[in-house]
Order: C-alpha cells, then structure tokens, then sequence
C-alpha cells in the first residue's frame, strides 16, 4: 500500500513512530501500538498490519552482537559516570580513628588512642577493627537542601547512635561482588545553616560476607571516599532505576529480544 506521513495508531503512542522509515501510514493495514514511542525499530506490545511489521523486524535485525556490547558498555560507563556525580557539592570530614585487633564496645571506645585521619590514608589491614569518629558542620549556602554523607572507609560501617545502638549499615564491597558498595547516608532532606554532624561508627577490614576473593588492591582498611553534601536526590533516583535495569540486561543474552529492548533504552 502507499505510505502517507503519519501513522493510524492508539495508546499513549498518539500514534507517533520514531524511527529511520519516518512517520508512515498505511491504509490497508491499520496499526495499533502500546508504547509511548520507538527507536530503532523496537516493539514492545503490537498489533500491527504486515508491511508495518516487516519494517520493524528489518531495524530489529541491526542489533547484531557487536552493537548489542557496544550499546551495553555505554550504559555500564554511563552508570559508573552516574554514581561518582551524586552530589551537587561536598566537603570533607574531619575524623578521627582507633585501631584495634579484636572488637571494643561502645561503652570503651573513649579508652584508646585517637589519630586524625584523612582520604587516602590506611587505617588497618585485613579484620583488623576500629572506632571512628565522624564530625562537619552544614554551610550556610545549603540550608533547606539535602545532605547525605559518602563514606567509602575500607570496610564494613556500623553507624551508632549517641546511647550507642546500631542503626545504619555501610560496606565497600561484597565477596560475591566485587564493584558492590553501600557508601551512602542520609544527613537530613532540610538542612539548617551551621547545624553539626556528629556520628560515631565501629568500622571492620572486611567486606560483605568477609575478605574471599578480595585483592590486595581492593581499598580494604584505606579511606577513599569521607565526605558530606548538597546531595543530588533526582540523579540518584535515576542511578537506582537504571542500576537495576542494567542488572537485568546483564543477566540476558544478546539474543533475548526484552534484552535488546533494555539496551536500547538505557541508551
């Protein structure tokens, strides 16, 4: 049949099709999609007439394996870029640190010897414990905005309150994964101008689940990352939807179409 300029369609689609065959109609086969748009040639849900049908399938058949890594490792590095850019500005925290071989309670932790220590310093090797204390004041410029702190400490975080009970856990790693890591915590959604943080945590040399699997090269006992922002909340809402997008694209193989699909939308 002949081609006119826009498509016959329903559904949140307004029957809008964006794709390299341009916005087509045919009269003889009428199109009804269910997806707000398309790129590439991608169908998700379609009733949809046989020349229609053959245009798509054509696009479809362009995500050969080479495209589908490619695409794949884009999204990868997009999300690496994504979760290093939480944070609209940080300041470091000051901290002090006492490092023991076996666990000190809460209640003995003002009993050892305290040393300042900074981002990149080392601070104990393989199960080794310690007793950290973490302090910072909010400027002024950040008042009403959110503030979270990224502690990325070489370890295992166990957060106390001040009548020493846990309640927020942080790691920089997990055995059976070795990018894994939990290095956010939440401050306040409404930051008042000069108010302080003050916060005491048992930190271990281990990551999830112990030290298997785990290079020297790891950060394990090292502070990389000790400091507290204007935190980004949009951009990490966005960094855990497509984490988990992502997690699924990883678990399928290039030749799954809902594969291809995933892919092309984390692009």
């Amino acid at each position: 049949g002949q081609a006119r300029k826009k498509i016959s369609g329903r559904g949140s689609a307004h029957g809008k099709l964006l794709c390299a065959a341009s916005r087509l109609e045919f009269p003889s086969k009428r199109a009804i999609l269910s997806c707000d748009h398309f790129e590439g040639g991608l169908l998700s849900t379609v009733e949809i007439g046989e020349k229609c049908c053959k245009i798509f399938q054509l696009k479809e058949k362009e995500m050969d394996q080479k495209k589908f890594i490619i695409y794949r490792d884009r999204a990868r590095l997009f999300l690496e870029r994504l979760k290093e850019n939480l944070f609209f500005e940080s300041l470091p925290l000051k901290a002090e640190i006492y490092t023991t071989k076996q666990p000190v309670a809460f209640s003995d932790r003002l009993s050892g010897n305290y040393r300042e220590i900074r981002e990149g310093e080392s601070w104990g090797e393989a199960w080794d414990s310690a007793w950290i204390h973490l302090t910072g004041t909010v400027p002024a410029e950040w008042a009403g905005r959110p503030v979270w702190c990224r502690l990325y400490l070489g370890g295992e975080l166990l957060i106390c309150d001040a009548q020493g009970v846990p309640f927020y856990g942080l790691t920089h790693m997990s055995v059976y994964d070795s990018s894994y890591r939990k290095d956010l915590f939440p401050i306040t959604e409404t930051a008042e101008p000069g108010s302080k943080i003050d916060l005491w945590g048992e930190l271990a040399a281990n990551g999830l689940f112990g030290i298997q699997g785990i290079t020297e090269d790891s950060g394990l006992g090292r502070i990389r990352t000790m400091r507290f922002g204007h935190f980004n909340t949009a951009a990490w809402e966005l960094c855990n939807d497509f984490a988990v997008l992502y997690s699924l694209l990883e678990s399928m193989p290039a030749t799954d179409y809902r594969a291809v699909q995933i892919n092309m939308a984390l692009n």
